[in-house]
């Protein structure tokens, strides 16, 4: 019998191929290029990100050290800076500084003593340290802003902050001059960007840094104190804060009295306790020195029309985006303006911590107008308008508006007219007429080449009479010279404590222990009474002019004239 075939034998009785399977895709590897694919649209998102962050970071950080170093020394310091730059002069020990200007004032000494510290490396006292170490300050202020903007909105409002904090005209003025009231407000500003970490992440730890960061205002400036108040009305009025009440407050407490600690063991153990007691109770009785719209006429303004403008927005916009930071901000403002609209002496440079919460708020008002857009634009139907463009429109806009005097500030000053020596021929006597100078919103230009000269023409041992404890700094200062005041009072209660009074000028003048008198414009604005005082002496005593500077050129009347006067 023959077999039979196999069941898959071919028409010709031969074995068939068994057929392939069908072919299936390989799962692994394209799993593999699937999540490769994935992973290189994620490196390049991250790529772009990083790239948007650092050119942000890159041109927030250029802007802001250009408009505050810049022509930085180009005119001396005004009477604060010397008094402070005096104080980190005479820290660090050099001569004749620590007799002419005391350690211990109304302040406390953390940035004097990093100042002092720059002396001390360099070697050598000058004008540029000290205001470049404020001006580094006003540069962290700027990225700690951009910190905050990122924290809680994202990239848009990081930037917004940042450019408009290294924009602003009035931190720009301020942060240009060694005043305490900069770095102050960068502590404010690091205050709020712990906070906001703190309410981001919910680590307690970012709220004890908080606190840290708040002590370390108090010790730039006593008015950081203004800090504390601030924070606990926000902790009071916030809703659901990670924060447990009867730990985490305590712990904080303890972390700013730590912290603030080195300023009154300094004043124990340097004996600085009762001058301080005696600045405390001067600041009490001291009169009035503006009127009460002082802040209203010329901090306004300064902070620029549109940033102001877009503050009232970003103000508004949280009646229905409210976010439990908002209160922070509305409480710093609160606080400081309360404070030093209440408080009798005012200052241009006071208001500045306030900054940081101003700059907040214009930065949500810009993306408040990008978020009421479409709302605005369906009834006008004009949905098809890309609204998101409007907050870059008002951020563009408020950042033009703020250029101009911003790079004013920064650009180079009115160069200074010829200071010459001249007899009493050559010297045009001033009259009743005086430059009118506000204090804190820049240096003199007069007061280096005076203090150049003193230095330089007359001996270690001469003594100055100037109309007002103002000039008498700056002499002491650049001409390392004794300086006293006619207007300081006799009263304890109506004068710093640090200044010396003239009881009787007249018997000074012929004692001969007062060698030269010296009239300044600046002083002559403020106290007229005392400036034609000075004027007698120099008629009575026959005083000859032996130097003059002339701010307006050689024709003008001058701004400062020195006269030497004999018994």
């Amino acid at each position: 019998m023959r077999a039979k075939p196999p069941r898959d034998a071919g028409p010709a009785g031969g074995v068939a191929a068994i057929p392939a399977p069908p072919v299936e895709l390989d799962t692994v590897a394209t799993g593999r290029a699937i999540r490769r694919g994935r992973g290189n649209r994620v490196a390049a998102f991250v790529s772009s990100r990083w790239v948007a962050t650092s050119a942000a970071l890159i041109l927030i950080t250029a802007t802001a050290a250009l408009v505050r170093f810049a022509g930085l020394s180009q005119i001396g310091f005004n009477s604060d800076e010397a008094v402070y730059s005096g104080q980190a002069a005479s820290i660090a020990g050099f001569q004749p500084y620590g007799q002419l200007f005391g350690v211990f004032r109304a302040h406390p000494l953390m940035v004097q003593f990093i100042v002092a510290l720059g002396y001390a490396l360099s070697g050598h006292v000058s004008d540029w340290l000290p205001r470049a170490v404020t001006a580094s300050f006003g540069v962290g202020l700027a990225l700690i802003c951009w910190g905050i903007g990122m924290v809680l909105r994202g990239r848009f409002l990081g930037f917004a902050m940042g450019m408009i904090a290294a924009l602003c005209p009035y931190a720009v003025l301020v942060s240009r001059q060694m005043l305490l009231d900069g770095p102050m407000t960068t502590f404010v500003a690091a205050t709020m960007l712990m906070l906001a970490l703190w309410l981001r992440t919910h680590r307690v730890v970012w709220f004890y840094a908080a606190a840290a960061m708040a002590a370390l205002a108090v010790l730039a400036k006593e008015m950081g104190m203004l800090t504390v108040p601030a924070v606990i009305l926000f902790v009071l009025f916030s809703r659901d804060l990670p924060l447990r009440w009867k730990r985490d407050l305590p712990i904080a407490g303890a972390v700013f009295l730590i912290a603030i600690s080195p300023y009154p063991l300094s004043l124990v153990l340097g004996g600085g306790a009762h001058t301080t007691n005696q600045f405390v109770v001067w600041q009490f009785f001291r009169q009035p020195n503006h009127t009460p719209d002082f802040y209203l006429l010329n901090v306004l303004p300064s902070l620029g029309y549109v940033t102001v403008a877009l503050a009232a927005v970003g103000l508004a916009s949280l009646r229905w985006r409210w976010q439990t930071f908002d209160a922070l901000a509305i409480s710093l403002v609160l606080c400081n303006v309360a404070f030093f609209q209440i408080w009798p002496t005012k200052g241009y440079e006071y208001m500045l911590p306030i900054v940081p919460a101003v700059v907040y708020l214009a930065g949500r008002g810009a993306m408040a107008l990008g978020e009421l857009g479409p709302s605005i634009a369906r009834p006008l139907r004009l949905e098809r308008v890309k609204w998101r463009w409007a907050a870059a429109a008002a951020l563009s806009l408020a950042l033009i508006s703020m250029a101009p005097p911003a790079v004013g500030v920064a650009a180079s000053p009115r160069q200074a007219a010829s200071a010459a020596i001249a007899t009493d021929s050559d010297i045009t006597v001033p009259g009743t007429t005086a430059r009118t100078f506000l204090a804190g919103t820049g240096g003199l230009q007069a007061s280096r080449p005076s203090g150049e000269w003193v230095r330089s023409h007359t001996l270690p041992s001469a003594r100055f009479l100037t109309i007002g404890p103002s000039f008498a700094n700056v002499i002491q200062f650049y001409g390392q010279r004794k300086a006293l005041a006619l207007s300081v009072s006799s009263n304890p209660l109506h004068r710093n404590p640090q200044y010396e009074p003239v009881l009787n000028p007249d018997a000074a003048i012929r004692s001969g222990s007062i060698q030269y008198l010296v009239y300044d414009s600046y002083s002559a604005s403020r106290s007229p009474f005392f400036a034609k005082r000075m004027m007698s002496y120099v008629n009575k005593f026959r005083g000859v002019a032996v130097f003059s500077f002339r701010e307006d050129g050689p024709n003008q009347p001058a701004d400062v004239v020195i006269y030497e006067v004999h018994p």
